[in-house]
């Protein structure tokens, strides 16, 4: 936080089953399945956290706050990108960030994925290794 005060983590939850794909490639396995729309993760804190210090609780979204096809958004990500000078992300990449549009999704996928294109003049796309990261809404 803006004090200088660190939080210790007790645990982190993922959606059962869950795992990325790039781990299978890791382990040599075959992918089978793409587990779309469950790249979140739960962190539990080890302690409360004092709220008069500045950090401010986050709400989960909404069914309702889910933006639809045409709102324009932000995607930010440390996603794969030819012009990185660390290719192998060995200090953490070079995060991006991009225009793009909410559209709707043309294949079929489980769960409720938001599927965006790249915004008129920008060519900037979400890549691999964006999965996960923030869509912001577009001021």
């Amino acid at each position: 936080d803006q004090q200088g005060i660190h939080h210790q983590p007790s645990g982190v939850v993922v959606a059962p089953g869950y795992m990325p794909s790039c781990m299978s490639a890791r382990q040599r396995r075959p992918i089978k399945q793409t587990l779309s729309g469950f790249d979140i993760a739960i962190v539990s804190l080890a302690q409360l956290v004092n709220l008069q210090t500045g950090i401010r609780v986050l709400s989960l979204p909404q069914p309702t706050d889910i933006p639809r096809p045409g709102t324009p958004v932000f995607i930010v990500g440390y996603g794969r990108d030819d012009n990185d000078r660390d290719p192998q992300r060995k200090n953490g990449g070079i995060l991006k960030k991009g225009r793009a549009t909410i559209m709707e999704c043309r294949h079929a996928t489980n769960g409720d994925p938001i599927c965006v294109k790249s915004g008129q003049n920008f060519g900037q796309l979400p890549a691999p290794g964006d999965s996960g990261g923030p869509l912001l809404p577009s001021p």
